[in-house]
């Protein structure tokens, strides 16, 4: 579904962290009763999107 376009999978990633706040902005925040993500992504190096290919 995913290849075909019919999950759209930009819409779960609900955050984006580096890895130095992995723990206090993106583990800590997913345990926290009533957040509203789904997904957040850890940034580990800094690079562009173009640049992951």
């Amino acid at each position: 579904m995913i290849a075909i376009g019919k999950f759209p999978v930009q819409k779960i990633v609900t955050g984006r962290v580096t890895l130095d706040a992995a723990v206090t902005e993106g583990f800590e925040e997913l345990t926290k009763k009533g957040n509203d993500h789904l997904k957040i992504l850890i940034r580990v190096a800094d690079v562009s999107p173009a640049d992951q290919t």
